[in-house]
């Protein structure tokens, strides 16, 4: 699918952006990606509930982009999401999708 190698291009820049120390770089591409996520869903209940998360995730992001072992762990986590699209594993991308906000929601209110 198209949206495949958008998910693998955003990826590597946001890769180049966490080589360079770049977290805020780093933070415009993750919005990037969740946004290929959300078109690749092709759902316009998810489409407008985005419009309206996108504020709440820039915040989040601002707040645990700098939490130590933070961009560490998103890397894995987007790369895993991509390689079960990949593989149409829907299983598996749920998961790792429940992890990563697991994880998110931990760094806000920890």
């Amino acid at each position: 699918p198209g949206f495949v190698p958008q998910m693998a291009t955003i990826l590597e820049e946001m890769e180049a952006k966490y080589r360079e120390k770049d977290v805020e770089g780093y933070n415009l591409l993750e919005l990037e990606f969740h946004r290929a996520i959300v078109d690749a869903a092709d759902n316009r209940i998810i489409t407008s509930l985005y419009k309206y998360l996108r504020a709440l995730l820039v915040k989040c992001f601002r707040k645990t982009g700098y939490v130590a072992g933070s961009l560490d762990a998103s890397r894995i986590e987007h790369r895993e999401i991509v390689e079960a699209i990949i593989a149409r594993d829907p299983d598996r991308a749920r998961s790792v999708l429940v992890t990563h906000i697991n994880n998110t929601l931990a760094k806000v209110t920890g």
